[in-house]
């Protein structure tokens, strides 16, 4: 309901996606209000439901990532232009599917 209160890990929302159910849990304790009715449908993105805190000094901020990403350099089979030549000359350009 639309300005109920909700407690830390219990769901607030169900969403349906190829007939199965996911419940949305809260990450702390507040103040729940919809932004969609039930049966809307939803895309990616989509605001679903605000949530005032019951303690405001537990919002987290959000920080910009200055460390460096641990992933190792990929050694491609064809440069990059003979890979768009590819693609443009109709093929797909997915190599997990050519595995």
């Amino acid at each position: 309901d639309n300005g109920a209160d909700v407690e830390a890990g219990q769901p607030y929302i169900e969403v349906e996606a190829m007939k199965m159910i996911m419940p949305i849990k809260a990450s702390e304790s507040g103040k729940i209000t919809h932004s969609l009715s039930p049966g809307s449908v939803i895309s990616a993105g989509d605001l679903l439901a605000s949530l005032t805190l019951k303690d405001p000094s537990k919002v987290k901020k959000i920080l910009d990532f200055e460390g460096a990403l641990d992933v190792e350099a990929t050694v491609l089979d064809i440069t990059g232009a003979e890979a768009v030549e590819n693609i443009l000359a109709g093929y797909k350009g997915d190599a997990e599917a050519a595995a």
